[in-house]
């Protein structure tokens, strides 16, 4: 009644469903399209009607629909069990079996629906010679008169298979379904035992990548503890030496300089000048070594130093280290200072990146008649930089690659005092900053380091207070 007053109103209605039932107690699926070809009184008069059998569609959507709404709280073995529960029941089979011959979950095994409804499990000890039939085959389906006198059944039982295959294509299993009465064709009985089997062969894919992922995850998690193990140990073997360095070193080269002064204090009368003139070497190089053992400490040290990173006041450590070097050479140098005014690192280890560049810089061109040293910054692709650069005696091109290595000094800065630690210590305060260092000649005369500490510009605010491309 309710499609005709949709008639009389509209004249043709939008095509819907209607499910019929056959004699045999079988559904069929009609897609329905009315319209109105005469109306008198309001009522339609003459109706054309036009019915197309869409049972198979319908009925494979609906298998589609079943598969796809087993709940995502099923995997590996319960996920294959339920499908194939769902599938004889969806497809109305009488009894169904889904087994693989190898697998991830323990080797061969069949999961079983019974007419019944029961699932079971079981070994299949055949299966391996049954899937020899699909190695360039495809599904098939076959009566059983054997199945069929053995269940007493006086009319056809039908047998439909369908290989599982893994990711290279091989037949890993099969999923087999019995039919007594077989109410979709050959054609749709495989259509629907391909969506099952396609649907296994994608959660076995899946389970396989979850396993390797597991043991893989497994495997680095056994790497990373016996990594750390290996670490923890040379961290003690590194305080060790440490410990060493600080009290079995220093204070043998303390007792040298101390028996210098002495000698010289208590026997200074007697001892000729070249004497008293080796006696005040032993204590200069007494003193070097000491120095040198504290740079080493240092230098070990940051290694290990965690860095808390907050915004600072560069234009303020810049000036603090300044001071810092003019207190150790007095003021030899012209400072051209123009800096961004904030940076964003860990204040107490960058000190020591600015005092020991500014410090070198300051040193090495102490013997020009206006030594002179530039700090600055400027802005690269979005990235803060900074420079110091001075009109000292530079260094050969064919020797930076030993500028941050530690302990090794260049030809030409013999001649000047230090440890051969400072650049090394550079290096590793600005690469646990997240940053780098470089390093160039200038012609004729001085040299040049850029160094970054990886900030971008727009975190710190002031971008289009800087320059760029220095």
């Amino acid at each position: 009644i309710s499609q005709l007053r949709k008639l009389t109103e509209r004249k043709e209605i939008d095509p819907y469903v209607f499910k019929v039932k056959n004699r045999d107690g079988s559904w069929k699926y009609l897609l329905v399209t009315m319209r109105a070809l005469d109306i008198q009184d309001g009522w339609p008069t003459r109706i054309l009607t036009m019915e197309l059998d869409v049972t198979r569609r319908t009925i494979l959507q609906e298998i589609h629909r079943e598969i796809n709404g087993i709940g995502v709280g099923f995997r590996g073995t319960h996920y294959l069990s339920e499908l194939l529960r769902t599938a004889v029941r969806v497809i109305g089979a009488h009894e169904g079996t889904l087994s693989l011959v190898q697998d991830e979950f323990g080797g061969g095994i069949t999961w079983q629906v019974e007419p019944s409804g029961k699932l079971t499990q079981d070994k299949d000890d055949q299966l391996s010679e049954r899937l020899t039939v699909y190695s360039g085959g495809s599904p098939r389906m076959e009566n059983n008169p054997e199945l069929a006198a053995k269940e007493e059944f006086d009319r056809q039982i039908w047998e439909a298979f369908h290989p599982i295959r893994n990711s290279q294509g091989v037949a890993i299993g099969e999923v087999r379904l019995v039919f007594r009465d077989v109410t979709l064709t050959e054609m749709d009985v495989s259509a629907t035992l391909r969506i099952i089997a396609e649907a296994a062969e994608a959660e076995i894919t899946r389970s396989l990548v979850e396993s390797r992922m597991r043991r893989h995850n497994e495997l680095l998690e056994q790497n990373v503890k016996e990594r750390t193990a290996q670490l923890s140990e040379l961290n003690r073997e590194l305080e060790a030496f440490n410990y060493s360095i600080s009290h079995d070193l220093r204070a043998p080269a303390r007792q040298v300089a101390i028996y210098a002064s002495e000698i010289k204090s208590d026997s200074d009368s007697a001892l000729s000048p070249s004497s008293i003139e080796d006696l005040n070497r032993i204590e200069e190089l007494a003193a070097k070594m000491g120095t040198m053992t504290n740079a080493l400490l240092t230098f070990s040290r940051l290694g290990r130093a965690s860095v808390d990173k907050n915004e600072v006041d560069w234009t303020q450590q810049v000036s603090d280290a300044i001071a810092a070097v003019g207190r150790e050479y007095g003021q030899k140098a012209c400072y051209e200072v123009d800096v961004h005014p904030t940076e964003y690192c860990d204040e107490n280890l960058i000190g020591i990146v600015l005092q020991n560049l500014i410090s070198n810089a300051t040193k090495y061109s102490s013997q020009q008649t206006q030594p002179t040293v530039r700090i600055g910054s400027y802005a690269h692709q979005g990235i803060l930089w900074h420079f110091v650069e001075d009109n000292g005696i530079g260094f050969p091109e064919s020797q930076s690659h030993r500028l941050f290595q530690p302990f090794q000094r260049l030809s030409g800065a013999t001649e000047f005092s230090g440890t051969g630690v400072g650049l090394a210590t550079v290096q590793r305060v600005i690469e646990n900053h997240g940053g780098r260092i470089r390093a160039s000649n200038i012609d004729p005369h001085g040299a040049r380091f850029d160094f970054t500490l990886g900030t971008e510009i727009e975190r710190l605010g002031g971008g289009d207070r800087i320059r760029t491309g220095e």
